[in-house]
């Protein structure tokens, strides 16, 4: 079977280096590369470009929507067509040439968590992570899914380590869960069901602001989902101290709710705050920031 390849980073190397070991480079023949960088990396940190270079395989790596993309296709005939992590939205017409198989593998559970961040909002709404396969249709994230992985529970679990570790390496697992299911002729596809939530990155900063009204559960989520660049807030103390917090946890307290957005104990680095029915304990924080 002839294959394109859609992906970027570390999520896109794992997948890569699925389609070509040793238990399907002999079914899959790998046609193509198609990937992205962020104009804040150099073209020559894609590490799936240097993959790609390793092996010979031709690679695109400009606008998926031009002429110049359509140039470059047109030598190509896939059976297949996997994504996983791709930051361009790929428009109608050009998915007209895509065949059938055209897969992409999404880090929630669709149809929550639809857009680009699902990892932020997964542990934001203290949901678990699961993976979902699904085919790639003109509505993001919203075509028929053939594969969902277990949850995971990721409500101890950093939001680097998700980004950067735990999360590429589910989804490298539930590509290759799925290779073996083309492989095998076992694909069925389901409709996806059910209200959807939606994580997308240019509303993460807005949803990220606190209010020392919200539970304290909520608080403590949006603050370790801010992870090491940290979350600014104000205290509704005397001084209106400036805080930058990190790495936030709860604690019990059932008299927190007098002390909103108050701090309670300031150490060295360590703080606790009142919130509505419990107290952060922030182990880290830059004070007057």
């Amino acid at each position: 079977m002839n294959v394109i390849f859609i992906g970027s980073y570390y999520q896109g190397v794992l997948g890569l280096k699925k389609l070509l070991s040793k238990d399907f480079n002999e079914i899959f023949h790998l046609q193509g590369i198609i990937t992205s960088y962020s104009k804040r990396k150099l073209k020559n940190e894609q590490p799936v470009i240097k993959i790609a270079e390793k092996f010979n395989i031709p690679v695109f790596d400009q606008n998926i929507n031009s002429s110049e993309f359509k140039n470059w296709y047109k030598y190509f005939s896939p059976d297949i067509i996997i994504m996983s992590q791709y930051n361009q939205i790929i428009s109608p017409e050009i998915l007209k040439l895509f065949p059938n198989y055209t897969f992409n593998i999404h880090p929630s559970d669709l149809p929550h968590n639809i857009g680009g961040a699902p990892y932020h909002y997964a542990m934001l709404r203290g949901e678990d992570l699961v993976i979902t396969v699904h085919k790639v249709s003109n509505k993001i994230d919203r075509g028929d899914w053939i594969y969902k992985s277990s949850p995971i529970d990721i409500t101890n679990t950093k939001i680097e380590t998700l980004v950067n570790n735990i999360g590429p390496e589910q989804c490298a697992k539930a590509m290759e869960k799925v290779l073996h299911m083309i492989k095998d002729n076992l694909i069925v596809f389901h409709k996806i069901e059910g209200n959807p939530t939606f994580a997308w990155g240019n509303k993460l900063k807005k949803d990220l602001k606190i209010d020392w009204k919200e539970s304290v559960a909520s608080i403590a989520r949006k603050i370790n989902v801010c992870g090491a660049e940290g979350v600014d807030v104000r205290l509704n103390d005397s001084k209106y101290t400036k805080l930058k917090l990190f790495n936030a946890e709860t604690r019990s307290e059932s008299n927190a709710k007098e002390y909103w957005g108050k701090p309670i104990i300031f150490k060295k680095n360590y703080v606790l705050i009142g919130c509505n029915g419990g107290i952060i304990s922030c182990h880290d924080f830059i004070k007057n920031c």
